[in-house]
This record gives C-alpha cells, sequence and structure tokens, in this order.
C-alpha cells in the first residue's frame, strides 16, 4: 500500500469540472489542437519521477507517459492526478458518485470489495480483446508488458485472490483480481526495531537477545521487556492481523514445525498458513485444519471449534493486551519516532516505510535499524491499478498500464517511491543490484574480477557474504546473460536469547530483506511460504469494526503518555517540514549508502 503520509484533496468532483474530459479519442487524433485527458486517482508520492545523479527529481512518469503517447499515437494526453488519504475514503466518493475516474489504485481487499459491488471494468486481455480497444494503434501497443513482465509470483497471487462479480441477471461469479486489476507494488508487515534501544539494554537484553526476539510476533506482548517502546497501527485491518498471529500463534508455530519437518510440503503450508489468516471467513476449512492437525499431534488445544465471532473475540483481547503494553495508537509518525534512538524502540511497519526509516535514521542519526517478519508468517499486501465502471478513457487506462509495466519505467518508480513494484525484468534485477549486491559493488570497483575470479559462490563465502536467490520473483523475466542471484553481507545469523532463556540462531537483515523476502533459504530465513493476503472480511466486517471500536476504545492514558501525545502536537507543524526535507534527502540514500560499502 502507498503506506506513506498522505495530504488528501478533499474535493476531486470540483476537480474533475476544473479539467473537464476532452471530446472522444477519435476526435484528438483528427486535431492537432485537441487534448485527451486521463484522470487518476493515486496515493500521495505514490508515482516516480526521473532522476538526476544527485538524486534530483525532473519529470514524473505522467509527463513521461503523455511524451510517449505523442510520439507513438499522435495524441496529446494530458494525466490528472487526484490524491486520496484511506481506501476507505475513496470507496466511499465512489459509490456516492462524487468521483470519476479513469485508472484509480486501491489495496487488494479494497479491489475484491470494488470487484463484489460490480464498480470495476476488466482490463482488455488477449490480442483479440487488446485489439479491439486499441483500433489502429494496436501493432504499437501489441505488447502486454505487464503480463510479460509482472513476477509470476505475484501474478499467481492475484489467481489465487478472488470475489464474485455480479451478472446482469443478478447472479454472481467468482473472477480472479487479474482480470480487474493490475498489482503496482506490494510489500509485508513486519517490525521495524532498534535493538540497541536504551530501555532494552537497561532490561538486561543485549542487542543480539533483542535481534532474536524481534523475529517473535509473541515479543510484543513481553511487557517486562518491550512494554511502553512502541506503538500500535490505527489501521484495523493491519492491527488485527498483528492480533490474530498472537491469537492463534500455537497453530501457526505447529504449521511452521510440519512444513520444516517435511510433513506439508511448501504448498500445502502456504495454503494452510492461509486458511488460518482468513480464518473468519473460511471457518468450516480453519475447523477441519484444527481437526487435521489434532489428528497429527494429539494435542487437546487443536480440538476446539470455533464461529467467526468467537475468533474476533478471541483476537480482541490479544490486542487490548498488546495496546495495554504500547504507548498509544500511531497512523504514520512510527516510522520517524524510531528514527531518533529516543522515542521508540519499535514500530510496525509495512516494509517501504521500514526501508525509508531505515535509510534515513543510519543517514541521519547513524543508527542501524533492522526490519523483520516473524517466522511464524505475517501479512503480505498488494496495491494494484484498476478501472471503473464509468471510466470515460478506457483506452488510455489500458495503455498507461502497458506504459508503466516496462521495467525501465517501473524501475525509475522504484528508485523515487522506495517501495517494491509488481514488475521483475532486467530494469528492476538491475536497480536491486545496484543497491543490494555485493557483487555489483566489487566488479565496479575492480573490473578485473570478471576476469580473475571463476566461482563467485566461493569468492562470495572466503568475503562473507551470503547467497541469496531471488528466482521465485524474478523467473522468466530476465534476458539471457541476466540471473537473480544476489551476494549480500546485510542478512547475517545473529544469536541470542529468545523469549523462553534458551540461546537461538536467527537470520537478521535490513533494507534488502525488507525490498526482497526469501524463499527455500535456512531456518529464520525462508520468509516467503509462511506469508498470507488478508481477504475482505465480507459478511463478517460487522464483527471486525466492533472488535477495533473495542480495542480503540480499551484501557487508560497514563499522564506520562499524555504528555508524549502533547508534545507530538506541539511538534506536528515541525514533522509536516521534516518529512518535505527528508523526502529530498531520500533519493539519494541508496546511492551513498552504496558508495560507503
Amino acid at each position: 500500500m502507498a503506506k506513506t503520509m498522505r495530504f488528501a484533496l478533499f474535493l476531486p468532483l470540483l476537480f474533475a469540472l476544473v479539467f473537464p474530459v476532452s471530446g472522444p479519442i477519435i476526435e484528438a487524433k483528427a486535431a492537432d489542437d485537441a487534448t485527451l485527458t486521463l484522470k487518476v486517482w493515486n496515493w500521495e508520492d505514490y508515482i516516480g519521477y526521473e532522476l538526476d545523479e544527485n538524486g534530483e527529481a525532473g519529470r514524473s512518469i505522467y509527463d513521461l507517459f503523455a511524451d510517449y503517447v505523442y510520439e507513438t499515437d499522435g495524441v496529446r494526453i494530458d494525466v490528472l492526478e487526484t490524491t486520496f488519504d484511506t481506501n476507505e475514503d475513496m470507496l466511499s466518493q465512489l459509490q456516492t458518485g462524487s468521483a470519476a475516474f479513469d485508472l484509480i489504485c486501491p489495496s487488494d481487499y479494497t479491489i475484491q470489495k470494488m470487484m463484489s459491488m460490480g464498480l470495476l471494468q476488466p482490463f482488455a486481455q488477449g490480442e483479440e480483446e487488446r485489439r479491439a480497444l486499441y483500433g489502429d494503434t494496436y501493432e504499437d501497443w501489441a505488447d502486454d508488458n505487464f503480463m510479460e513482465y509482472a513476477s509470476p509470483y505475484l501474478i499467481d497471487w492475484f489467481d489465487k485472490i478472488q470475489a464474485k462479480v455480479p451478472n446482469a441477471d443478478g447472479s454472481s461469479s467468482l473472477h480472479p483480481l487479474n482480470e480487474y486489476a493490475r498489482g503496482y507494488m506490494w510489500g509485508t508487515l513486519g517490525i521495524t526495531y532498534n535493538p540497541n534501544y536504551s530501555a532494552y539494554l537497561a532490561a538486561g537484553l543485549t542487542p543480539e537477545d533483542v535481534m532474536v526476539q524481534m523475529n517473535d510476533w509473541n515479543s510484543l506482548w513481553d511487557g517486562a521487556a518491550y512494554s511502553g517502546t512502541f506503538q500500535i497501527k490505527d489501521s484495523m485491518r493491519d492491527t488485527y492481523s498483528v492480533g490474530l498471529m498472537r491469537a492463534f500463534d500455537d497453530v501457526f508455530s505447529l504449521l511452521l514445525e510440519l512444513y520444516r519437518n517435511g510433513t506439508f510440503s511448501t504448498e500445502e503450508y502456504t495454503d494452510r498458513v492461509n486458511i488460518v489468516f482468513n480464518n473468519i471467513n473460511h471457518v468450516d476449512e480453519f475447523n477441519a485444519l484444527m481437526v487435521e492437525l489434532n489428528s497429527i499431534v494429539g494435542r487437546e488445544e487443536f480440538s476446539t471449534s470455533y464461529t467467526p465471532e468467537e475468533i474476533v473475540d478471541t483476537t480482541q483481547r490479544y490486542l487490548e493486551e498488546l495496546k495495554a503494553h504500547s504507548y498509544g495508537l500511531e497512523t504514520d509518525s512510527g516510522k520517524t519516532d524510531i528514527q531518533t534512538g529516543t522515542r521508540s524502540g519499535i514500530c510496525l511497519a509495512w516494509s517501504g516505510d521500514a526501508i525509508y526509516s531505515m535509510d534515513t535514521a543510519e543517514e541521519e542519526t547513524g543508527i542501524e535499524l533492522y526490519y523483520s517478519v516473524p517466522d511464524t508468517g505475517g501479512n503480505i499486501w498488494f496495491d494494484g491499478w484498476v478501472i471503473p465502471g464509468n471510466a470515460e478513457n478506457v483506452e488510455y487506462a489500458n495503455k498507461f498500464i502497458d506504459f508503466i509495466s516496462r521495467p525501465d519505467i517501473a524501475a525509475l518508480n522504484m528508485d523515487y517511491i522506495g517501495y517494491t513494484p509488481f514488475i521483475a525484468g532486467d530494469g528492476i534485477v538491475e536497480k536491486a543490484k545496484e543497491w543490494y549486491d555485493e557483487k555489483t559493488w566489487a566488479i565496479e570497483e575492480d573490473p578485473s574480477l570478471l576476469e580473475s575470479v571463476a566461482d563467485w559462490d566461493a569468492y562470495a563465502e572466503e568475503q562473507g557474504w551470503l547467497k541469496v536467490d531471488l528466482s521465485y520473483f524474478f523467473e522468466g523475466s530476465l534476458s539471457e546473460g541476466e540471473d537473480a542471484i544476489f551476494y549480500t553481507s546485510e542478512i547475517v545469523p545473529v544469536t541470542g536469547k529468545n523469549l523462553d532463556g534458551e540461546e537461538e540462531t536467527v537470520y537478521v537483515g535490513r533494507q534488502f530483506l525488507a525490498q526482497y523476502p526469501t524463499e527455500d533459504m535456512a531456518d529464520n530465513l525462508d520468509i516467503i511460504p509462511g506469508l498470507a493476503v488478508m481477504e475482505d472480511y465480507g459478511e463478517n466486517n460487522d464483527y471486525v469494526l466492533r472488535m477495533w471500536e473495542n480495542v480503540k476504545a480499551s484501557g487508560v492514558l497514563e499522564a506520562w503518555i499524555i504528555v508524549v501525545f502533547s508534545l507530538e502536537i506541539a511538534i506536528a507543524a515541525g514533522l509536516i517540514a521534516f518529512f518535505l526535507i527528508k523526502k529530498k534527502l531520500s533519493l539519494k540514500r541508496r546511492r551513498e549508502r552504496r558508495a560507503a560499502n
């Protein structure tokens, strides 16, 4: 999701009136002075720019698209962007008819909801549909860049996630997201943390202990060590997902154990994790899974049968306890609070924000932050582009997706925004290696290594680099001669005490691990199989809404917390200025970090 500070524009209808759509496409092609309008509804700061060698922003991707359209089709087009603040606000305005756009960029569960409400139209797929839409310009747009370059791993997720779409006769039928959405950015929800935070050292924890314990969601409920050192997200879905990991930790932990000992294949494990993660929507499957696990291990706790309401009530109890350990709710301040080394030691974070926090803290304060998706699993999220049913410029909505799905354009997005694109391909793997690959850096410093090093695996071992294979993400999208093999010194094994006081070794990582979670590696580094997409709650939404209202209302703020919040209000204007300055500085960050290695 575009999980950054958004400054919403609250009058999209007025905006649309000021910039009305011109005549139909055929008129724009016939008249030199005619201009088409593509109306885009997006998150704030969620589109890239060309960057110069100093990291300064130039022309936006919208501008580049307009240039490309004119060169290719001979059509002048204006891309007019309005921003929204939350998925819920966007959907509310769309339902009331106060907003009309050609492209919108919602999150995964909202796309499901929009499909089920009949608010979307499918993208043109296959030669026949695309030729019919593009007409005499088809040959110039014949390559479906999204289907060619989108990560096969993510395409598989978009095939798995389905929604019931209403039919003209009043019935409904299941359709995958791939028919109605084009993936844009993706990532994980995890824990950004400072292993050297003073409160942890005072509690007798070594930095290594903290690193090990942050590999366990249960650590957030450890009041003795971590109470009062973090806030929780003022985000119902994200915080609910964390509570769910705690409430059903015994199930997630057993599934992981059975996966690691070979009882379940990777696919079987992932499927079962998703059942638990979405158990309120799949109660029958969840209860059947409990019976299956009980038959394997014969443990009484797996004999319980649940209803959706009981699942939510169980999760609520753990979230109320979590809130009691925190010092309140936050929407976007957590990613800056943790950078100072004094305000907090933990931040529940979307991976893109985690990268931002790590980059900024390292640059401004010298503090090294880390990012973890605990090994029992976690939430994987997506943002995608959709075309509303009332869109007026469907042709160029499709063409815009074709354009931004080119790897070179997706790399511009990645460079500016910092989040991870849905797109793979040469341009993306090259950008990722520019940021994270020790081999790439070594060759840039000493080109003779290309001739002198015969075995890079052996050389990497000598250098203390870990080999990471990201083929799961890039498979099938790279040209001959490119590969998805990375060598990194960022991901390292660390031994410390876990929550039970026993020594344990885990792998810890920073920006690279946040950008691209790993697959098929060592224990505690096999993140991908345990990830799950949280579905739209559907008919169970009322249960979760009630739960969230109760959690937010629970507890009484202590005096010191009130003081902290008062100070935060007092410096709000300063924080806004801070964000604007940091945004400009962040454009240079990775180049500087690479140069330092």
